[in-house]
């Protein structure tokens, strides 16, 4: 155990947790939670909560939440799962790079590889690999399939399988494509 005042943590990994302060923490990995202020929170992987100041994350794969600083609630599993996530929080990302430029994004849910992997916008639902992939400051959107958006889509629910997609955009126009 490396922590230098945190108390009642749980660490184990080269240099995992070594300025960590915060408390009541699991730390695997190495680097694990280098600089971890936080409470309560599950990190695990190399360089999983890097810089996570936050409570109650779980940060679960190499560079999960790396960059999480304040950010409190969240799930990140995967690697590079929400990795540049700071602020972001109640934000649930499952698959290796999901929700990776999220910095302020939240409530939040992306499933698949590359799920959200440039969303920073809130409230988005990407189901589905490289399911909004394209979105960047989109918000309120439900995305199943892989249907990818535009950087600014708001409002929007899609579905896409194979060369058919269903779409409903936020004038309420239905599109029918395939």
């Amino acid at each position: 155990m490396w922590s230098t005042s945190g108390c009642y943590n749980n660490v184990i990994g080269y240099k995992a947790g070594l300025n960590s302060g915060g408390g009541e923490n699991t730390i695997i990995g190495f680097k694990a939670g280098y600089c971890n202020g936080g409470y309560r929170n599950i990190l695990i992987g190399k360089c999983a909560g890097y810089s996570n100041g936050a409570y109650e994350n779980i940060f679960m794969g190499s560079n999960a939440g790396k960059c999480n600083t304040t950010g409190n609630e969240n799930l990140f599993i995967g690697n590079c799962s929400g990795k540049f996530n700071t602020t972001g929080y109640y934000n649930t990302f499952l698959g290796s790079t999901t929700g990776w430029c999220n910095t302020t994004g939240r409530y939040n849910t992306f499933l698949g590889a590359c799920a959200g992997r440039n969303a920073s916008g809130s409230e988005n639902i990407f189901i589905g690999k490289t399911s909004g992939c394209i979105v960047t400051t989109g918000t309120c959107n439900v995305f199943l399939g892989d249907y990818q958006g535009t950087t600014t889509t708001c409002n929007t629910i899609a579905i896409k399988a194979g060369t058919n997609t269903l779409k409903v955009d936020d004038a309420g126009c239905l599109t029918l494509n395939g």
